[in-house]
């Protein structure tokens, strides 16, 4: 005699998915939505650093056009400082001056963004400036 299977026929008659398919899915769908969620993180991330980076720049071109209408004499190294308030950045900025001879000045200005991870220059310009006050008489 044949034995009769009752939950087979069950099975049967109802199309649905198992817990085990169900439990599959779930994880499945849950990975891809973290991995998505991550994305979209490190993009909204990214445009953040874009902007900071262009208000650095503007900052930095700012400085250096400053710098560039200041008398030869008047030219002297800055200290790491923060940026003005009016910036809209937390940004700190150095100013190093070098003699490169009598008439010749080495100037360099980096910006330091604050919310970078490493301790390193985020952008930076280096210019020369000339003393238009030198001797044009060569002495032979």
């Amino acid at each position: 005699m044949a034995r009769k299977r009752p939950f087979a026929d069950l099975r049967k008659r109802h199309g649905g998915f198992s817990i085990i398919e169900v439990a599959i899915s779930v994880v499945v769908l849950g990975t891809a939505l973290i991995a998505c969620s991550q994305l979209l993180c490190l993009a909204t991330r990214a445009g953040d650093t874009d902007e900071s980076r262009a208000i650095a720049l503007s900052e930095l071109e700012r400085k250096v056009e400053m710098l560039r209408q200041r008398d030869f004499d008047l030219l002297e190294s800055e200290e790491r400082a923060p940026l003005a308030e009016a910036s809209g950045t937390d940004c700190d900025i150095e100013v190093t001056v070098t003699q490169v001879s009598q008439y010749l000045k080495k100037v360099t200005v980096v910006i330091y963004r604050q919310g970078d991870s490493v301790a390193e220059a985020s952008e930076s310009a280096e210019f020369y400036v000339a003393d238009c006050a030198f001797p044009l008489t060569r002495t032979w």
